[in-house]
């Protein structure tokens, strides 16, 4: 068993044909990267004071912040890669089959997403150290703030869920661009994907710039938000590759590009470390997307190399959604109740094991419930 033809990242068919080995494996990478960038946010200043901490730290400990930080963005392009893999890859002719998508990926989407909203609100509320909201609420302020959460208003959530937004908003314009694909070839794509590229490239210069003292920008008035975002650049990226893209590269060529474009986001990233004014390379960041292209490539070849990993993978790609919602939830205990060690090197592997295990035990139990099979973890 792999990963299933109709079953995307998140939204998962009823009856869905046999699984793709090697989106299975792209996709138990990505639950690996996703779950890490947490460890890695939380282990190291990735936001503040990065040159503060470069310097109050070994070499050993600057480059696996490093290369832990630069592998840990590749999980959401991954996981979009996939998405768009599967999903532009539909059946999108008539009403009947946009509907059909809708209820088998978004609705379900949508269920699990507001459930963990909901768990996640009362964790804040109930385990925060020194909240003080729960004893200056009343129970209908309380409610109503629980159901703001749920309709994405006011919300009171943790950072990671800042993902089910875009990939909610992404699923409803699936559809169109599945239908655009079936009339037209990826080619008629090539400009707006250029416009987006570009203006993602003038972004990244401009924070190049700013890291280097420059106090004036490039202004460019094309924006990427007016073709669509860099978020939906990868779903597009991943069909490219999945419909052969990059077939005419050797698997020698394919692995090159990987590293390198792996290893010089690493040595740009490190140098952004000792600069002055914090800045972190983000999934908008050009190189990002070129890395995450190859990456997904090279994953399509060389997946049947690990064949023999193949149940562990297969298990670890269904239960990826689920690891997802609850790793966080368990890693940011540990950070406020849990211990503490001085080498990072021991924190990290501390927080992502513990929260990955973790999140799997509960999985296990949970998944007993058909219910809540179903609906909390959306394995199906």
């Amino acid at each position: 068993m792999s990963a299933k033809e109709s079953k995307p990242l998140t939204g998962r068919e009823t009856n869905p044909p046999a699984r793709i080995y090697w989106l299975d494996v792209a996709q138990a990478v990505a639950v690996v990267s996703i779950t890490l960038n947490h460890a890695v946010n939380r282990t190291f200043e990735n936001y503040h004071n990065q040159m503060g901490e470069f310097l109050n730290s070994s070499l050993f400990s600057s480059l696996l912040k490093t290369v832990a930080t630069v592998f840990s963005h590749l999980g959401v392009p991954l996981f979009l890669m996939i998405s768009g893999a599967l999903l532009l890859s539909k059946r999108m002719e008539t009403e009947e089959d946009i509907r059909r998508f809708y209820r088998h990926n978004l609705v379900g989407l949508l269920i699990t997403s507001e459930i963990w909203y909901a768990v996640m609100y009362w964790f804040i509320l109930l385990c925060t150290p020194g909240q003080e909201v729960l004893r200056q609420s009343t129970v209908p302020q309380l409610l109503w703030g629980m159901v703001k959460t749920m309709l994405f208003v006011d919300q009171v959530t943790l950072g990671s869920m800042w993902y089910i937004p875009v990939i909610l908003c992404l699923y409803t314009v699936i559809p169109l661009f599945s239908l655009v694909l079936k009339r037209v070839s990826l080619r008629a794509l090539a400009l707006p994907a250029l416009v987006v590229f570009a203006t993602l490239l003038v972004y990244d210069v401009n924070g190049f710039r700013a890291v280097q003292g420059y106090e004036t920008e490039i202004s460019l008035v094309l924006r990427a938000s007016n073709v669509f975002s860099c978020y939906m650049l990868y779903v597009l990226l991943g069909y490219w590759v999945k419909q052969g893209g990059l077939k005419r590269l050797s698997t020698a060529w394919v692995a090159l590009g990987t590293v390198l474009s792996f290893g010089g986001i690493c040595a740009l990233q490190f140098y952004m470390y000792t600069r002055p004014m914090d800045y972190l390379l983000d999934y908008g960041f050009t190189g990002y997307i070129i890395c995450a292209g190859f990456t997904f490539e090279l994953i399509r070849r060389g997946a049947e190399l690990i064949r023999a990993w193949e149940r562990p993978v297969n298990y670890l790609s269904r239960v990826s959604f689920a690891i997802y919602f609850i790793h966080i939830i368990i890693m940011t205990w540990l950070v406020w109740y849990g211990p503490a060690s001085q080498r990072e090197w021991l924190q990290l592997l501390y927080l992502e094991s513990v929260s990955v295990g973790g999140s799997i035990i509960m999985i296990a139990v949970l998944s007993r419930v058909p219910v809540l099979k179903k609906y909390a973890l959306f394995i199906k």
